[in-house]
């Protein structure tokens, strides 16, 4: 006869055992369902970066959208979207399945062949290049048929041991063009509807190039002071837009009239300017920032880029001008004395080196002023050397080129 306590603990015994292995079930249940997310976030994140591997190997810039298959098995397709920011290309990759997704972003560029190495392209007007004082051509200078000459100006002559530090090449009467459809994007949201006021924004917002792009409308004039914005944002003022010391932009597009960067701003985004562009001493701007000059329209004055003694720029500077404008005066980017830009500047009018430019130069004519007179297609003491560039570059998305690599 069984007792009633040992029934009692069989059945306690029984129940415990019933829900361990309930819960052993459940856990091994849980646990593969976990293993089964986390392949497919897996997959997902690959297909997405292989999204974007795709759009590295297009030759195209410009902006798209597409669904594709990438395995041609139906079952692995990304939505795949290309689009102009600023001087550069947004690549984005969406991977999709069963109501999960996986996206990608990537900041794009155009990359440096093995080979570039262009210090100097100066359009061939029918005058030559005159070097003065410690001037330094590193690389491979596009140079007019009328060639390199020393030149003489203040009483200095030139010192160095050899006109050209590389090889010289021939250039053409115009420059390499410029891509109208980016800056015309840039024109595009100049005049967009506005998504809120600069009043309205907080001091500190990163806002994801996921998500739509915010236009922030600054009115008249605007300064951005003690403010930390980063991300998609687009920031325009109708005629002035000053940026202070205290503010830290990342990222981000200015659009205005007149842009000035008072003294010792930091940080890393792209400024367009239609007037004027000032870059005061002790500025520091990292990579990959951009400066730019971009008219649409007619005018009657000298729009100009200059960056003053002190100030540094890791990136692109240029100047452009859309084909149907008239103007009797070409734009003009100064660079001052013991400025420097590390990277690329490209002058679709005239330019004054007289900063090191650690990298390339395009330029329509070299004007340099004195205070007792202008010379012609003359440096003295410039420094472009393209050497100096960072083998690992990645050049903005603006230039034409046959064989676009991204």
């Amino acid at each position: 006869m069984v007792r009633a306590g040992a029934l009692l603990m069989s059945v306690a015994m029984a129940t415990v055992i019933a829900m361990f292995s309930g819960f052993l079930i459940l856990m091994a249940y849980h646990f593969k369902q976990q293993e089964s997310l986390l392949l497919s976030q897996k997959k997902l994140a690959a297909n997405a970066r292989s999204g974007i591997e795709w759009l590295l190997a297009s030759t195209s810039a410009e902006a798209s959208s597409q669904y594709v298959d990438l395995f041609g098995q139906g079952s692995d397709s990304v939505l795949l979207q290309q689009r102009y920011w600023g001087a550069y290309s947004l690549l984005s990759s969406t991977a999709m399945s069963a109501g999960a997704q996986v996206h990608q972003m990537a900041l794009c560029g155009a990359a440096l062949s093995a080979d570039e190495s262009t210090a100097l392209y100066l359009a061939d007007l029918g005058r030559p290049l005159h070097v003065c004082g410690n001037t330094r051509l590193q690389g491979t200078s596009y140079l007019p048929e009328a060639g390199i000459r020393h030149g003489y100006i203040q009483g200095r002559g030139y010192t160095g041991s050899s006109l050209l530090y590389g090889t010289s090449r021939r250039s053409q009467a115009s420059l390499p063009p410029l891509q109208g459809k980016a800056l015309e994007a840039l024109h595009q949201y100049r005049y967009a509807a506005a998504t809120m006021s600069a009043a309205d924004l907080p001091d500190t917002l990163h806002h994801s190039f996921s998500d739509s792009t915010l236009v922030i409308d600054g009115g008249k004039n605007l300064r951005l002071g003690n403010v930390h914005w980063t991300g998609n944002l687009v920031i325009r003022a109708d005629s002035l837009l000053v940026v202070g010391a205290g503010a830290t932009l990342n990222q981000v597009l200015l659009i205005a009239g007149s842009i000035v960067l008072e003294p010792q701003v930091r940080g890393a985004f792209q400024a367009f300017a239609s007037d004027s562009l000032v870059v005061k001493k002790g500025v520091a701007l990292s990579y990959p920032s951009v400066l730019g000059l971009c008219r649409q329209r007619s005018y009657t004055f000298q729009p100009f880029v200059r960056v003053e003694e002190g100030a540094s720029v890791k990136g692109f500077v240029f100047s452009w001008v859309a084909p149907a404008v008239v103007a009797d005066l070409k734009t003009w980017i100064d660079l001052r004395p013991n400025s420097l830009v590390e990277g690329e500047v490209y002058a679709e009018g005239n330019a004054q080196l007289a900063g090191e430019v650690r990298g390339s130069v395009y330029c329509f004519r070299i004007v340099l002023r004195s205070p007792s007179a202008s010379y012609e297609n003359h440096l003295l003491d410039a420094v472009v050397d393209a050497k100096a560039r960072s083998p690992l570059w990645v050049s903005h998305a603006l230039m034409e080129k046959d064989g676009y690599k991204k």
